[in-house]
């Protein structure tokens, strides 16, 4: 088997018991292999107990790897796996040999190391237990912030606001947005990570600043396009130790369309795999099933389209993400009110909360674009032509009809659904004026009305 420098498999199981366990089902020969380069495998090797029922085998990579002209290339000598030879005999193995990187020479040279020499009897071995914390795995401590308590009353109204991670260093635009949106009564500010595949600030420094400059919630954007697995969970474990709560887990526009169409996407594990990360480290292990400590408290967000062309295929999707871990919903942008009522009668949508969302139309050429060029978008016929007539009488008519639209639409969602995110894309003033229409007061009362609570 293979273990890691602290003697333990990447699931959290001991060098010593996983071998003695081996050894008792029937192995003939047990043992260590791969991983670890000479040093770190006899440290783990020389501390196995004499009680493992087995001859033993140890084979070390010949080191760790570093990449030379797009090859993995393995850095010890054969002069320098002999001289752990002799060790590992000393250290009771009866079979030695070398895994990554080793080569014919290296093999040689561990051969004449040990030619002749008789293996340390099995006594020799110290009986010494790798010990370490044992892994438990339990329900997450709960410790609630204003937005996560709000998610878990089903008579409040949650209302959320975009804010856009600037393209440089100037948070100032970010902070004032985030400050808007809480004397407007939103409960958190959600933060994007890198939207249109455009290179923005870092969602979770700009998410734990607002919340550590305004004394607001944030939810923190996270997207598989850009991070392998390892990425993934430390930025989560970044933002958790930032103080962060929530999370929404997406897969990301595609690289093509931004700032670097020749750059990789990632994408090593998709978005029911984020949700399932999140949920593991909520619940105190890492995906590989190592103890983490302190388990994070994450709300769990994910995307849902109430105007996705194929509802029954969409529902799907969001009630895979909703078994996987996801605690709430945010929705695309919503224009159609009856699309909206239909999918909100769903079951999937009555699981969880869903907060639906709402980008303010501000010209009729934004208005064709969404409604022509912009997959998961409805714009209906009658949105349409009520900025066609406003375009007729100019700007600022377009502007103060999609200001009037979005404002409907705000009231209707309030209505009917459990939350709004408002997506005024940079135009903070505008999102303000947006939540003046609704009547935040009144939630708690509206909502045991819709919810029959």
């Amino acid at each position: 088997m293979t273990f890691l420098a602290d003697g333990r498999t990447a699931f959290g199981e001991s060098a010593d018991h996983a071998l003695s366990t081996l050894a008792m089902a029937g192995a003939d020969v047990v043992g260590m292999n791969c991983t670890l380069g000479p040093q770190e495998t006899h440290d783990v090797f020389s501390r196995l107990p004499a009680s493992i029922a087995a001859p033993l085998s140890v084979m070390p990579n010949a080191g760790y790897p570093t990449v030379v002209h797009g090859r993995n290339v393995y850095l010890s000598s054969p002069d320098y796996l002999r001289g752990y030879a002799e060790a590992f005999v000393e250290s009771g193995a009866a079979v030695i040999g070398g895994c990554c990187g080793t080569t014919p020479e290296h093999i040689r040279a561990m051969a004449r190391a040990v030619s002749g020499k008789k293996r340390a009897a099995a006594t020799g071995r110290a009986a010494v237990r790798i010990e370490g914390p044992a892994l438990k795995i339990g329900p997450p401590v709960i410790e609630t912030s204003r937005l996560k308590r709000r998610l878990a009353d089903r008579n409040a109204f949650v209302v959320t606001g975009e804010i856009e991670p600037p393209r440089g260093v100037d948070l100032s635009a970010a902070i004032e947005g985030a400050r808007l949106l809480k004397a407007h009564g939103a409960d958190a500010a959600n933060v994007t990570d890198n939207p249109m595949a455009r290179l923005r600030m870092s969602s979770i420094a700009v998410a734990a600043l607002i919340q550590r400059e305004v004394g607001l919630d944030a939810v923190v954007q996270i997207t598989t396009r850009d991070r392998n697995v390892l990425g993934l969970q430390s930025d989560l474990l970044g933002a958790a130790g930032l103080g962060l709560k929530a999370l929404l887990c997406l897969g990301g526009d595609p690289l093509k369309i931004g700032d670097y169409p020749q750059g990789k996407q990632v994408s090593e594990v998709d978005v029911l795999g984020l949700i399932r990360m999140a949920k593991g480290l909520n619940a105190g292990a890492d995906l590989a099933g190592n103890a983490i400590g302190s388990a994070t408290q994450f709300a769990i967000g994910c995307a849902a389209n109430p105007a996705a062309s194929d509802l029954d295929v969409e529902l799907s999707k969001l009630r895979a993400k909703i078994e996987a871990g996801a605690s709430f919903a945010q929705t695309q942008p919503v224009y159609d009110a009856e699309a909206l009522e239909r999918f909100l009668a769903c079951d999937e949508a009555q699981a969880i909360p869903v907060l639906i969302g709402l980008i303010p139309l501000r010209s009729l050429k934004q208005t064709m674009f969404f409604a022509n060029e912009v997959p998961g978008i409805v714009v209906p016929e009658a949105v349409q032509e009520r900025m066609r007539r406003a375009a007729e009488k100019g700007t600022e008519h377009e502007k103060a009809e999609g200001l009037a639209i979005a404002r409907e639409l705000a009231v209707a969602i309030h209505q009917v659904a459990r939350g709004v995110h408002v997506m005024p894309m940079g135009k903070y003033k505008l999102a303000t004026e947006i939540l003046e229409a609704i009547p935040l007061e009144s939630a708690s009362s509206l909502r045991t009305r819709v919810s029959g609570a």
